[in-house]
């Protein structure tokens, strides 16, 4: 800048120098006079310019400095979240393995359920059995009791016939022999 003025200067002088010494004529005075005034005007606007490219600059500067504070801001959120989101899949994967242990445990349950079902159904046929058995031997006690009845009529002297009751079983008639065992009942 101090560069320019100087040169300015010495134009200007050189240009005088010359008007006065050499006898240039005023048209070329003048032409010269104009293009220093052009020449000033020019570095006026170059001037301008470069203290309006200046205050752009500082701006787009300010600018770059409040989006690198924003990123900052933005990558310390992302750090946050990220830690997060780490923290929520070590739950998840927690959650995983108990719903593994659980699965587990209602598969356990579910066999221990079906093993208890099939004994159930074994006891509940056995008690069939048991309860058809213990039928039968009502039955035959019933019969048992309606014979001896009939032995003791028998022996008594009156005869009815003894009453016979169907079951799966073989049913056995007494014997007359068996009278000789009830003789001292009386």
């Amino acid at each position: 800048m101090q560069k320019k003025t100087v040169i300015r200067i010495m134009m200007v002088g050189c240009a005088a120098m010359l008007l006065t010494g050499c006898g240039i004529p005023k048209e070329d005075y003048d032409k010269v006079v104009k293009q220093v005034a052009d020449r000033d005007k020019e570095i006026t606007a170059l001037k301008d310019e470069i203290a309006k490219g200046k205050e752009d600059l500082a701006s787009e500067q300010a600018k770059s400095r409040r989006f690198e504070a924003d990123v900052s801001v933005v990558k310390d959120e992302v750090k946050k979240v990220q830690g997060e989101l780490s923290a929520e899949k070590t739950k998840a994967a927690d959650a995983q393995q108990k719903v593994s242990a659980l699965e587990s445990e209602l598969s356990t349950s579910k066999s221990e359920v079906a093993r208890v079902q099939a004994a159930l159904s074994e006891s509940e046929t056995a008690l069939k059995e048991l309860n058809g058995k213990y039928q039968n031997m009502v039955k035959r006690w019933e019969q048992f009791e309606k014979n001896l009845v009939a032995v003791k009529q028998e022996i008594n002297g009156t005869s009815p016939s003894p009453v016979v009751i169907e079951t799966s079983e073989k049913v056995v008639q007494p014997k007359k022999e068996a009278g000789n065992l009830f003789d001292g009942i009386k």
